[in-house]
């Protein structure tokens, strides 16, 4: 029950953030990226590399944030079914650790792109955002492996 109430703390916290966000800071990103090259006011910003690794940025972070994650904090809730087999008990645990760690990593190589490739001035909720979810992706990790054993 504690945890239900620090998540639902957290999400109010961190919900109005991108709704209150800049646009002006984001607009150097906003570009049609099928039109010619030349035909775009922010071309000399964004060549198309950068394009390729925004998008490459967006979806290593989505993918481990929104399929790895939830993966491997479903597997852990179904582990809390009565009557279960040994074996069943293990492969969940298995799953979960797995998509976890495998998701850890990717994010890890999402931040690592990101401070390698583009601007990190920090001035915009997006950074902000992202800083803040990556130090709470670790420290779930941290506390993952801190956490005393569970017998099966």
């Amino acid at each position: 029950m504690e945890t239900h109430h620090l998540f639902v703390s957290l999400l109010l916290v961190l919900l109005p953030l991108p709704l209150c966000s800049s646009q002006e800071n984001t607009r150097s990103l906003a570009i049609d990226v099928n039109s010619p090259l030349d035909a775009s006011p922010t071309s000399q910003k964004l060549n198309p590399k950068l394009v390729y690794e925004i998008k490459v940025h967006g979806f290593m972070l989505w993918a481990s944030m929104g399929v790895f994650m939830p993966i491997g904090i479903i597997s852990i809730r179904l582990m809390s079914i009565k009557g279960q087999p040994l074996i069943c008990l293990r492969r969940l645990f298995f799953l979960h650790v797995t998509s976890q760690m495998v998701a850890v990593i990717i994010v890890t190589t999402g931040a690592v792109m990101s401070i390698k490739n583009f601007n990190n001035s920090f001035n915009n909720h997006h950074q902000r955002l992202g800083v803040g979810l990556y130090a709470i992706v670790w420290f779930q990790a941290l506390f993952g492996f801190l956490r005393p054993s569970r017998y099966f």
